[in-house]
């Protein structure tokens, strides 16, 4: 890729976390394939999080049903399919909102 002098690494994101969890994809399948899996699951798992906050938050299927879908495929994650993985992967901030309401209120132990 960008032949003769290949690409600059240094201008590069990482994403550790996320790498690590795909690893054993990566090792049998390839990079590329780690990369489309990681892409594809970033907006249903942006979705999922963001319903389990709403679902908390109002006990009610419809709203929450809206507020993940809104949220999980929302032009902010629409717009970074593809190209940005670690900005798609958004689905760790409504999952922290979560725990931290959970703990408001006393339902999880610190």
């Amino acid at each position: 890729m960008w032949a003769p002098s290949g690409y600059n690494m240094a201008w590069t994101t990482g994403v550790p976390g996320p790498s690590l969890l795909v690893s054993p994809i990566t090792a049998t399948l390839g990079s590329v394939v780690s990369y489309n899996v990681l892409a594809l699951l970033a907006c249903p798992l942006a979705g999922w999080a963001a319903y389990l906050l709403c679902h908390h938050i109002t006990g009610r299927f419809g709203p929450s049903l809206v507020g993940g879908y809104v949220f999980g495929f929302s032009t902010y994650q629409m717009g970074h399919v593809g190209s940005h993985v670690n900005l798609e992967l958004s689905f760790v901030v409504p999952l922290i909102v979560y725990v931290v309401l959970l703990r408001m209120q006393e339902a999880i132990a610190p």
